[in-house]
């Protein structure tokens, strides 16, 4: 409740008047009815920011980089909180099949998520003329400078958000098989996403997507 005390002065003298409410009570045992103060603070008029503008997000909403938020962890991890797949026509137009390298690659790569962007980098280090390195880290939508090829996992949650993405081919992980030493690498059929992970080799030329993990920027 907003109490506000004000001292008037008048032909009796000093009169004290507190305020309760809208309820004014003065020295002299009279009571009136007056408007309540109204507050314009900034915070009583502040608007949560959206996902894409660094506030909080939900699977289903535009990221800060344009794409779509396929993964909304509960807090954040050492690689951020939230992942976002680029848009429909991010290349300006289908999603190119592309080959990870002309030769057998070999790197350490892992299948876990927040593990696609290292992965992505160890993989044209491997192979420095990559061209789904090369393709997806020159990819700057919404300005951001951090997307990468997603891994096992990551394609995964991807995958189950399919019908948003427009995705129904075969795309390529950043993952080498781990029964594999050399070369192939997982990769998923969005069109049948109940089939395990089959692994291909680097020269075959298959679809890809990029994928950035971030954070909320603007929580509290």
């Amino acid at each position: 409740m907003m109490i506000r005390q004000e001292v008037l002065s008048g032909r009796s003298g000093l009169l004290s008047v507190v305020m309760f409410g809208a309820v004014l009570i003065t020295a002299l045992g009279s009571v009136s009815f007056a408007e309540p103060a109204r507050s314009t603070g900034a915070f009583e008029d502040a608007t949560e920011l959206s996902c894409a503008e660094g506030g909080p997000c939900r699977v289903g909403d535009q990221g800060p980089g344009g794409g779509i938020v396929v993964y909304a962890g509960a807090s954040p991890r050492r690689w951020g909180r939230y992942l976002e797949v680029a848009p429909t026509g991010w290349n300006g137009g289908d999603d190119p099949a592309l080959t990870w390298c002309n030769r057998a690659v070999s790197a350490s790569t892992r299948t876990g998520l927040g593990e696609g962007r290292e992965n992505t980098i160890r993989l044209q280090e491997s192979c420095p003329e990559s061209q789904v390195a090369e393709v997806v880290l020159s990819y700057a939508g919404g300005g951001e400078q951090d997307w990468y090829v997603p891994s096992r996992d990551e394609l995964r949650k991807a995958n189950r958000e399919r019908s948003r993405l427009g995705m129904t081919a075969h795309y390529w992980s950043s993952s080498i098989n781990p029964g594999s030493m050399t070369s192939m690498i997982l990769n998923q059929n969005f069109s049948r996403p109940w089939d395990p992970f089959p692994s291909n080799p680097a020269v075959r030329g298959i679809r890809v997507r990029p994928m950035r993990a971030f954070d909320c920027t603007q929580c509290g």
